[in-house]
Order: C-alpha cells, then sequence, then structure tokens
C-alpha cells in the first residue's frame, strides 16, 4: 500500500546509474567461504551484543588495519542499546582508520535497509560496521522476547498492545486475508523507522518537475491494560460430564506437541497434577529444544494405577509408536513432527489416537507465511488421516485466543478442555480443576477460564471456534448508525441525516435481488459502506450519482445469472470513485467509524481501565528538478485533522492523479455502457466487469495505467 502511493514509478524514479559497473563479491562469512570462487572479496562477521563487548575491541582494530572490505554485524537488543553500542564503536576505531570506517545503525524491522546496507558496505573499501537494532516490541532478541512472554503468561494477558496498519485501511470495502497481511509487513517496516529524511536522484525529465505532496502512511495504536480483556467467552450452559472413552484401560498416554512454560510445560504439568490428585501413577518426559519464542518441542504424559512395583516398572517413559491415546497439537510444526511417518516419534495411529490440533500460528510466524488459510486445510486433512475416526479437532486456536482472550498462548489449556469434554481424557472434573489450581499458584495465569472455555467449544465450536467478529453488521443497521452519527454533526447534522436517508432508502428498496445469493450479499454490503465513503469523499452529490449508477445498472441486470453485472460493478466503480489521496485518507482515518472498528477490533473498554493512544506517520515529499527530499514524520492526529480539513478548499476535481482521474472515468464510462448495451452483449460486458472487480479486490485497480486498462477491455471485447 505504501508503495502504490507514489507519484511516478520506480523505473522512474530509478537512481542514474550510469558508469557503475557490477563486480561479483566473493563473501568470506565466519570465516567460511561463500558465493562466486573469483571477485571481490568481502570479510563479515557477526556478533551478539554481549560477546562484542566483551572481546569486540581486537576485532575492530584488526579489520581496521588489515584493509580491504570488511562488514561487521552486531545484533543489538532493543532501544537504547543501539545507539549505545554505535558510541562504544566509534571509541574502538583507530583514529588514523576514522575515514575508511562507516558506522550504521538500522531497525530489525526494517530488513530491506539491512539488505541495502549490507549490499553497500560490500562495494566500498574498508570497514562498515551495521548495528541492527531490535525495535519495540521485541521479535528478534531472544532473552528478551523470552522474558515479555514469561510476565504475559503470569499476568494471563499483554499490558501493552501495540498495532500497525496501512493509514488507509480505513478506506478499505473489502479485501483478501493475503494481501492484508502483506500490507501489515510493509508497514511494520515504515513504521518502525520513525522520523527520518532522505534525499535521493530521480531520472532527468524535460521539462524540470517541481512539485510537493503529503501523503499519510501508516497508523500505529497502542493499548494500555490494566485488566483481562475478554469477549464473549462466558457461555450460557454449563458442559455437562462427558463419557470417557479410556475409562477402563490399564494406561493412558499422551503426547504434547509443543509446550510453553518450563519443562514439562503447563498443559503437560497440569494433567500431571490432576492424575496425582486422583491416585494413578504418572511419567512425565519432555524435549525442551525451543521452537520459537516461549516454546518448547514436546512433553509426554503416561499414567496408570499399578498393582506392584514390576507393574509400576513396566510403564514406558516414552510413548511407544502407534501408541497414544491423546495428541494435543499446540505448535503446528511439533504436530507435523510427532505423526511423521519418517520421524522419531510416530505417536499417532487411525486406529487409537484422538487429535486436538491447533492449526494456527503464533505472531512471531505470521510474517513467514502468505498461504496460511491454504496451508491449515492440507495440515487439517493430513492429520485426519492419522486419527481416529472421531474425534479429530483442527482449528486456528492462536487466532481464537487472540480474539476471545487477547492472549494466544492460553490455546494450550484449550486445547485440554477440548479434549477432556470429548471424553478423551480420563479424569474427573475435581481432579483437572485441583491440578489447574496448583499450576495457577505457581504464578500462572487464567489456565482455568482458558480450560473452561475449551469445555464449551467443544459443545459451539461454530460459534466459539471463530477466530474474528461475527457476521457482517446489517446493511439496515449500518445506515441507521452513520445516520445517527450525522444527526450529531454540529452544522445541518439533521437536514444532512434525513438526506442520507434518503438515498440510503432507494439502496434497501431498489436492489432486493442482491440479497438472494451470497456474492450478491457481498455486494450489497459494498454497496452501502461505499455510499457512506462517497459522502465523506465527495458529498451528497457524489453518494447520489454513484447509487444512481448502480440502480441503473441493476434495473437491466438479469435475474438468472444473479446480477452478475451489478455484482461486478460495485466495488469496481467505488475503489475508483473513492480515489486515495491524502484528504480521504486523513478523513476516513479520523471519523468515528474508523474509530469504532478500531477499538472492537482491539477490544478496548474505558470502562475497564483501557486507555487507547494513536499516531501516524506521515510523509512529506518534495521534488525539484532531479532531486527528491522525504520526510516521514511521527505525529499525533493533529496533521490528519489539517489535512482533513483541506477537503473544504481544494477543488474536487483535481484530487488524485491524472491516471487516477482517468481510470475513474473509464470505469464509469464502462458501467454506463453496460447499463444501455444490448442483451447480445451480455455476456462480454460481464467478462469486463468481472475483470474490474477481481482487479478491485487485490489492489491492482488502484495502481494500474489507463493504457493498461484499455488494452484489458479490448482483450475482453474487441471493437468490430
Amino acid at each position: 500500500m505504501i508503495e502504490a502511493e507514489s507519484d511516478t514509478s520506480d523505473e522512474e524514479d530509478a537512481p542514474d546509474q550510469t558508469g557503475q559497473t557490477e563486480h561479483p563479491v566473493r563473501w568470506m562469512v565466519q570465516g567460511k567461504w561463500v558465493g562466486p570462487i573469483e571477485g571481490v572479496t568481502v570479510h563479515a562477521e557477526f556478533w551478539g551484543a554481549s560477546r562484542f563487548r566483551r572481546s569486540g575491541a581486537a576485532a575492530i582494530r584488526q579489520a581496521a588495519v588489515d584493509g580491504g572490505t570488511w562488514l561487521l554485524v552486531i545484533a543489538a537488543g532493543p532501544p537504547p542499546q543501539g545507539r549505545e553500542l554505535e558510541r562504544l564503536v566509534g571509541g574502538m576505531v583507530p583514529g588514523e582508520r576514522a575515514g575508511q570506517t562507516r558506522i550504521v545503525r538500522r531497525s530489525g524491522r526494517a530488513p530491506a535497509e539491512i539488505q541495502r546496507s549490507m549490499r553497500e558496505a560490500s562495494t566500498a573499501d574498508g570497514l562498515t560496521v551495521l548495528i541492527v537494532e531490535d525495535d519495540l516490541p521485541t521479535r528478534f532478541d531472544a532473552s528478551t522476547m523470552e522474558h515479555a512472554l514469561a510476565a504475559v503468561d503470569r499476568i494471563g494477558y499483554q499490558h501493552t498492545q501495540r498495532v500497525a496498519w496501512p493509514a488507509d485501511r480505513a478506506c478499505v470495502i473489502r479485501e483478501p486475508s493475503d494481501l492484508r497481511q502483506r500490507e501489515l509487513r510493509m508497514v511494520d517496516e515504515a513504521i518502525a523507522e520513525g522520523t527520518t529524511m532522505s534525499v535521493g536522484p530521480i531520472s532527468l525529465r524535460w521539462p524540470p518537475r517541481m512539485s510537493g505532496r503529503v501523503q499519510p502512511l501508516a497508523e500505529q495504536v497502542e493499548v494500555v491494560r490494566t485488566s483481562p480483556p475478554t469477549r464473549g467467552i462466558r457461555g450460557d450452559d454449563v458442559p455437562g460430564q462427558p463419557v470417557f472413552e479410556h475409562a477402563s484401560q490399564p494406561v493412558w498416554s499422551a503426547h504434547l506437541a509443543g509446550f510453553r512454560g518450563g519443562s514439562p510445560g503447563l498443559a503437560a504439568s497440569v494433567l500431571e497434577q490432576a492424575a496425582v490428585v486422583a491416585g494413578y501413577h504418572v511419567e512425565v518426559g519432555c524435549d525442551p529444544r525451543p521452537t520459537g519464542p516461549g516454546r518448547r518441542k514436546l512433553s509426554q504424559v503416561v499414567f496408570c494405577r499399578p498393582r506392584n512395583e514390576a507393574e509400576r516398572a513396566a510403564v514406558p517413559p516414552v510413548i511407544p509408536w502407534g501408541e497414544a491415546d491423546l495428541l494435543l497439537g499446540f505448535d503446528r510444526g511439533s504436530t507435523l513432527d510427532a505423526v511423521d511417518p519418517d520421524g522419531n516419534y510416530r505417536v499417532a495411529s487411525a486406529g487409537r489416537t484422538s487429535i486436538f490440533a491447533n492449526t494456527g500460528l503464533f505472531e512471531d510466524e505470521l510474517d513467514r507465511f502468505d498461504d496460511q488459510d491454504e496451508a491449515a486445510s492440507v495440515i487439517q486433512a493430513h492429520l485426519k488421516k492419522v486419527a481416529a475416526a472421531e474425534p479429530a479437532l483442527c482449528s486456528d486456536l492462536t487466532g481464537v485466543c487472540r480474539y476471545r482472550f487477547h492472549n494466544e498462548r492460553l490455546s494450550d489449556l484449550v486445547l485440554v478442555g477440548l479434549a477432556w469434554q470429548a471424553g478423551r481424557i480420563p479424569l474427573s472434573l475435581d481432579a483437572m480443576h485441583r491440578g489447574i489450581q496448583s499450576v495457577e499458584s505457581r504464578g500462572w495465569a487464567r489456565l482455568g477460564e482458558a480450560f473452561e472455555y475449551g469445555r464449551s467449544a467443544w459443545l459451539d465450536p461454530g460459534r466459539l471456534l471463530r477466530t474474528q467478529e461475527s457476521a457482517v453488521e446489517p446493511g439496515l443497521r449500518s445506515i441507521r448508525r452513520y445516520r445517527l452519527i450525522l444527526a450529531r454533526g454540529r452544522l445541518f447534522g439533521r437536514d444532512r441525516a434525513g438526506r442520507f436517508r434518503q438515498v440510503a432508502g432507494r439502496v434497501l428498496d431498489e436492489v432486493p435481488g442482491l440479497l438472494e445469493t451470497a456474492a450478491g450479499r457481498d455486494a450489497h454490503r459494498d454497496f452501502i459502506v461505499a455510499l457512506r465513503r462517497c459522502v465523506t469523499w465527495g458529498g451528497f452529490e457524489m453518494a447520489e450519482r454513484f447509487a444512481g449508477r448502480i440502480i441503473s445498472l441493476y434495473q437491466v441486470d438479469r435475474a438468472d445469472t444473479g446480477r452478475a453485472l451489478t455484482r461486478a460493478a460495485i466495488l469496481p466503480l467505488a475503489e475508483t470513485l473513492l480515489i486515495r489521496d491524502a484528504i480521504y485518507v486523513a478523513s476516513m482515518a479520523i471519523s468515528s467509524e474508523h474509530r469504532r472498528q478500531t477499538q472492537q477490533r482491539l477490544n478496548v473498554r474505558r470502562g475497564r481501565g483501557d486507555r487507547i493512544s494513536i499516531r501516524y506517520l506521515t510523509r512529506l515529499e518534495c521534488v525539484f528538478v532531479r532531486w527528491r527530499f522525504r520526510l516521514d514524520l511521527r505525529t499525533s492526529d493533529w496533521m490528519a485533522h489539517v489535512l482533513a480539513a483541506a477537503k473544504y478548499v481544494h477543488p474536487k476535481g483535481l484530487r488524485g492523479r491524472r491516471s487516477q482521474r482517468q481510470v475513474r472515468a473509464l470505469v464509469s464510462e464502462v458501467v454506463m455502457q453496460a447499463t444501455s448495451a444490448p442483451d447480445d452483449d451480455y455476456e462480454s460486458w460481464r467478462a469486463v466487469l468481472e475483470m474490474f472487480h477481481a482487479m478491485a479486490l487485490d489492489g491492482r485497480l488502484r495502481r494500474v495505467s489507463p493504457a493498461s486498462l484499455r488494452r484489458e477491455i479490448r482483450r475482453l471485447r474487441p471493437v468490430g
């Protein structure tokens, strides 16, 4: 999203590289050769902050004196450790070599900047010291992350929650989840840089360019909580006692794929203490190798009631292949290792093992996968093949716990609650409660709450295992809400609310056929949302013009296709009408609609003591002849209010770039031609509008050039 706001293409703004040549680089990384056999030699070493403080001075002196090209990368902790290391390195460099030494500090959230600095270091003579600072919240410093996660486990929730998204997120009508995740990663890198200034060359054109631009880039929201946040986790019905599947077995065993806390993990400790309370002999084993921040590989619990020492000694401390009665998958990577037919564990068998697995990702893994939904479905299908026929529950439990508890790590006890209510853990409810209380007394919070939620979720998975908001807000309620917002306005509030009711009434009354299909209902929702946004962008005139075009198209559309033309036209027409210029983005970012959605998404309740603060990253850019000056400024919402107020003085006909206005005119022309076209051309216009819809859905319609769009139209509907 950030790159899409650029005024010029990457090719046009590329620096003039005339006279520069690329030379192969042969890296010596930590004493080992990497890369081509021939080329410029670059010596690279990687240091941790603590080790560098102990013995880094000698390495700095040697690299500075030896000559050649050297790169030392130092992994610093969170601020201000990077600045302290920068001063420390400056004092270590010999005075006579200070001119050949470069010290660069970069944020760990900006990998593109780190890569660029490493490329520059490989082409420069002398020593380059690259200090990579881990900004808050910490994502790379293992010890700091472990300490932070231990604090979360102690209180059961995240005291400070900080999230960032594109500033134009408030302008989104509909967007695929994979595109949303990629945009969040880009914003995560941008927001970490904070206030920065840069000057760079661009290609020379005639006549010379002189222009300026202001563009909100990102919005950062920070929530500080003082009490545990919950969201709809109390069920109306108290779950009853299940029928235990393994009640008559002499030995029962469970494999826990992934755990948190100290060995053998919280879930295994709960099962162990509950079994001890019930009078069982318990064997517990674990593999404490780290699999991620605050997570370990696996633990196993086996319990029985032996009659003598011989039977006690016969209880295996490690589960034999295919003999686990229960597999609880906390970490999906560890879960796959547990059922890998070529692995070391192979604990599951189709005739015996019940599997309850989390197929979701933890927060530290979310930026590594774009196809996480597809991967989860593949994992679920594989686990059901190796599990007993019933039950085999696979769900995104980390997403559920992030949404319900604002703490994904409670998913381990949710798994225990699901398995117990399904009758796969042969222990009484009293024993389970006493085991949970015993573990909670050691300083672990909200375990009982998560366990009870898992019990309720087994009885109502469709509602309680949902990872996001309920269904979309009904159209009538959405219209009523916006009408009340307009009525509270200071100037002509009631008149504006009445006018909006008239326009919205046409939408509800004159396009009833859209509600007959699922795709039509999605388009109807887009219609209502876009109608409200049109009032924000260009006033009631734009809203009435947008509604009129869609209603006219609907009236000539065919019912046997589910109003395919209307369904396909709503989103692209809305996206091109609502050009995401700085004025519109700022207006939506400070709107009450966006603030309400933000508070709902983050579950902010002021009555509970939650405090919320919002900051923006805004880019001020000036182009002068062949130089571009950029200032990325972090501010509160005052600049957004200033930009939003500009809509009263800026001519609507000049808003947006020229290419965006041309695309808007082109899409509007296609919709009007489809409205007046004969029946024989229905399918060709349908293909064009469905192509527009696909481009609007993945964001291409906002970036496409008018010439490219005309070529696509001619390809689908050749001119005779």
